[in-house]
C-alpha cells in the first residue's frame, strides 16, 4: 500500500512537474511578448511626440496665416476705397466728354448733308481712345437709311435699354473690355 501511494504522488509529481513546465514555457512567452509590446509602444510614443510637435508647428504656421490675411483684409479694403475714389473721378469725367460730343452733335444737325448721328458722333469719339494698332485705321461704320439703330438725336438712345446698347456696341466692334459702361453712358447722354 506504501508503495501505491508512493506511486501515486510520484505520478502526481510527475504532472505537477510537466504543468510546471508548461507554465514556465508560457511565462517565457509571455516574457518575450511584453518585451516586443514595450518596443512598440516606444516607438508610438516617439512617433505621438512628433505629432504634437507636427500639429503645433501648423498652428502656428495657421495663426501666422491669419494674421496675414487681417493685414491683407485691411489693405484690401483701403485700396478698394482708394479704386472707388478713382472710378468716381473717370465717371464725371466722362459724363463731361458726353456733354462735348451732345454739344457737337447738336450743332452738326443743322446742316442736311453734313449731319451725323450721335450715335457716330460717339463712334467717332470711341474711335480717338482705342489705340490702333500695326497701322490699321478703325473707321466707324456708316448707318443704313430705314435701320433699327439710326438715330438724329440723343433722346432715342436714352430710351435704349442697356442690353441693347451693349448689343449695339458688340456689334460695330466696340466693346472694350472695362470700358462698356463708359460707352453706354456716352451713348445715353449721362
Amino acid at each position: 500500500m506504501l508503495e501505491a501511494r508512493n506511486a501515486e504522488l510520484e505520478a502526481s509529481h510527475a504532472k505537477h512537474e510537466a504543468s510546471h513546465d508548461a507554465l514556465e514555457a508560457r511565462n517565457a512567452q509571455l516574457v518575450a511578448s511584453n518585451a516586443e509590446l514595450q518596443r512598440e509602444l516606444q516607438k508610438c510614443q516617439v512617433a505621438y511626440k512628433d505629432l504634437q510637435m507636427h500639429v503645433a508647428a501648423q498652428k502656428e504656421a495657421e495663426e501666422g496665416k491669419k494674421a496675414e490675411e487681417e493685414v491683407e483684409t485691411v489693405t484690401t479694403k483701403s485700396k478698394g476705397r482708394k479704386r472707388k475714389a478713382e472710378t468716381q473721378y473717370h465717371t464725371r469725367k466722362a459724363s463731361k466728354a458726353v456733354a462735348t460730343i451732345s454739344f457737337r452733335s447738336r450743332e452738326s444737325t443743322k446742316f442736311a448733308d453734313e449731319s451725323l448721328t450721335v450715335q457716330q458722333m460717339a463712334e467717332e469719339e470711341q474711335l480717338s481712345l482705342v489705340p490702333s494698332t500695326a497701322g490699321v485705321t478703325l473707321k466707324p461704320s456708316q448707318t443704313k437709311e430705314g435701320s433699327g439703330t439710326l438715330s438724329t438725336s440723343k433722346d432715342s438712345y436714352q430710351k435704349m435699354t442697356v442690353e441693347k446698347l451693349r448689343a449695339l456696341l458688340k456689334e460695330r466692334g466696340l466693346m472694350v473690355k472695362g470700358k462698356k459702361d463708359e460707352l453706354i453712358a456716352r451713348l445715353r447722354g449721362k
